[in-house]
């Protein structure tokens, strides 16, 4: 903080003195200042905010010290990985088909180990990533900064959409953020989504022929309770083959030979 911060820092030691129905003494307020000096004045205020709605801290007036244990706590829950986690997340950029989640401090970590990994020194570049990741997440948090992620996308559109789901399921990407696939072409849609040419032509040609016998018994006049039973059974048939098709096709994409 500086001495310009002051007033606006004493003007809010007023106000949870108040609460207690007590004045802080002028004296009081500059000890205050002087201790927490090295701070932000952000996370000051974070911190006398968090002391007073604590259920138990907060039933006493705020010292120095308890700002302090609030603040650190308020770092070790910012959601930032530990480095080697962050490490863990930043290897698959790596690969240009992968889409990685990481952080701003993941990220310039990562720019400064990727020199040291392209000379094939791997364990000297996990060494200058783990350094860089701590003195730029010891920054961030001595800033209050939160904690951004983001996606730094490969060309890969099915593995992209996977790790977006997955950051999305962690809570580190809006649901908003999940990618909408391309819309199938026609030929896809009579495989319900798959691409014909992933699929045996002897196969697509059995599934076609499926759907074309539903069709004509679904058109059919004058069916009786057993042929609509029939032609329930054949479309459950078919729907039940396209389902393992897909499944099959969506495991290869995220497990490719």
């Amino acid at each position: 903080m500086s001495e310009v911060e002051l007033p606006e820092l004493a003007a809010r030691l007023d106000q949870c003195w108040a609460l207690k129905e007590q004045v802080m003494s002028g004296d009081a307020k500059a000890a205050f200042f002087q201790v927490l000096r090295p701070y932000p004045l952000a996370g000051v205020l974070a911190g006398l905010d968090a002391h007073m709605r604590d259920p138990e801290r907060g039933r006493f007036l705020p010292m120095p010290a308890d700002v302090i244990a609030q603040m650190e706590r308020m770092i070790k829950q910012d959601g930032r990985p530990e480095p080697e986690e962050a490490w863990a997340i930043a290897v698959p950029a790596r690969d240009e088909a992968a889409t990685v989640i990481w952080t701003d401090e993941i990220a310039n970590a990562w720019q400064v180990a990727v020199p040291v990994i392209e000379i094939g020194d791997e364990v000297g570049a996990r060494v200058a990533f783990r350094d860089t990741y701590r003195r730029l997440v010891d920054a961030a948090r001595l800033e209050r900064q939160p904690v951004r992620w983001f996606a730094s996308e490969g060309h890969d559109p099915m593995r992209r959409r996977l790790a977006v789901e997955h950051a999305v399921k962690l809570g580190r990407l809006p649901a908003s953020a999940v990618p909408q696939l391309p819309a199938p072409e026609k030929g896809q849609l009579l495989l319900g989504g798959l691409d014909p040419k992933a699929v045996p032509p002897n196969v697509r040609a059995a599934i076609e022929r499926f759907r074309a016998t539903v069709a004509a018994k679904g058109e059919a006049p004058g069916q009786d309770g057993a042929e609509k039973q029939r032609t329930r059974e054949l479309k459950a048939e078919v729907q039940a083959k396209v389902d393992a098709f897909q499944q099959q096709g969506e495991t290869d994409a995220r497990d490719p030979a």
